[in-house]
């Protein structure tokens, strides 16, 4: 009696260990595959995305598409980084290299995907809609986790790798850090590239030192070296601070666009100095320096821009733009116009050198020395 009883025991024991394991292996099972579900959600009508919207606790950013461009709505629809969106956008619309969490669902809490975590912050949200409204898809990023070594890579590389949790139609995956590019900064989405335009095209700069007073105005031809209108009496130009001026409009980026400024004179463009570039094609640009932000050393800065008309040049003809310099695109007028960019202090100071950096007198010519007499004393002289 005592060894069937015994028996029984063993019995049920194995069955109460295998049952949750057989459970939780149908349930594995029944859900999909990590290529089954990254090809039924690739499948969804992504070329009609319209707006993506993060939200992490209090904060919020939506990214929206206006006549086929993209643009940061919370900087007044300013063009957003088209290069950058659109590699976030294929990896949340494709969803591949993720790994599936075997009950994940049954962990939110621990891997901050839960409700009480997205009001925290700790989560971010993603809603992806089409120009109608309709939802495409929504993602909530979770917890990071850093593997400590290379045996604990869940992707089989060479590791350490962090590594962050994700919810999508309710199962959990893993994927590499990497893959969540979306930071809801919005200065972050800014596409804050503005103009590409060499030193060697600028032909004339006009730079305005003080509202009362005349600019120092300087042009140059082909090959020509820079003469200055109206140039003080015993001044020299000096080159080299001319050409870094010519080239402060090559590669310029700026921090941040400024939404719901006040007057002008709260920014410090009342009597503000600015200088006018203008090119061998003709364009004008102009740049107006503000005062700090008060972040750092970072300057409020305003764009004019005066497009020249197909065919119309300068008097001078001056060195063509390079052929390597991308075209400036023909929207920068309308993008620049009543808007205020926020630049570092290098960069706007750079567009207002002091005039004295400019011009400087022309040093004195040096004495010629005197030649000392050499003629020797006569023998014999006065009291031998």
């Amino acid at each position: 009696m005592k060894k069937r009883t015994l028996l029984i025991l063993i019995v049920l024991l194995a069955l109460l260990i295998a049952l949750p394991l057989w459970r939780s292996r149908q349930a594995r099972q029944a859900g999909p595959t990590a290529t089954e579900f990254s090809a039924a959600w690739a499948a969804r009508a992504w070329d009609d995305l319209a707006v993506v919207a993060l939200q992490s606790g209090a904060e919020t950013l939506r990214l929206a598409r206006v006549d086929g461009v993209w643009g940061v709505a919370q900087r007044d629809q300013y063009p957003a980084d088209a290069e950058r969106l659109t590699r976030a956008v294929r990896r949340l619309a494709l969803l591949e290299g993720g790994i599936l969490v075997p009950d994940g669902t049954a962990w939110l809490e621990e891997y901050e995907l839960d409700d009480e975590s997205l009001a925290a912050g700790r989560a971010v949200e993603v809603r992806c809609q089409d120009a109608e409204g309709q939802a495409l898809g929504v993602l909530r990023l979770g917890a990071r986790r850093e593997s400590t070594t290379a045996a604990e890579d869940p992707f089989g590389g060479r590791g350490p790798v962090a590594v962050r949790y994700l919810l999508a139609e309710n199962t959990v995956w893993l994927y590499p850090e990497s893959f969540a590019d979306w930071q809801l900064d919005p200065a972050d989405w800014l596409d804050k590239a503005l103009f590409t335009i060499p030193a060697d095209a600028v032909v004339r700069l006009e730079v305005h030192g003080d509202a009362a007073a005349a600019p120092l105005v300087f042009g140059r031809a082909a090959g020509e070296p820079w003469t200055a209108a109206a140039l003080p009496p015993e001044h020299e130009i000096v080159t080299g601070a001319l050409d870094s001026l010519a080239g402060a409009l090559a590669h310029l980026q700026f921090q941040d666009v400024v939404t719901g400024e006040g007057p002008a004179a709260d920014l410090g463009f009342d009597g503000a100095r600015q200088t006018t570039f203008i090119t061998s094609a003709g364009d004008q640009y102009t740049v107006v320096v503000g005062s700090e932000t008060g972040t750092g050393q970072d300057r409020y800065v305003r764009f004019q821009l005066a497009l020249a008309e197909p065919g119309e040049a300068t008097e001078a003809e001056a060195t063509p733009v390079a052929p390597d310099a991308p075209a400036e695109q023909t929207d920068w007028p309308a993008r620049l116009a009543g808007r205020t960019f926020v630049l570092s202090g290098w960069q706007a100071d750079r567009f207002v050198p002091a005039q004295d950096a400019l011009i400087k007198p022309v040093p004195p010519p040096e004495a010629e020395p005197e030649e000392q007499g050499t003629t020797a004393e006569p023998a014999g002289g006065a009291g031998e």
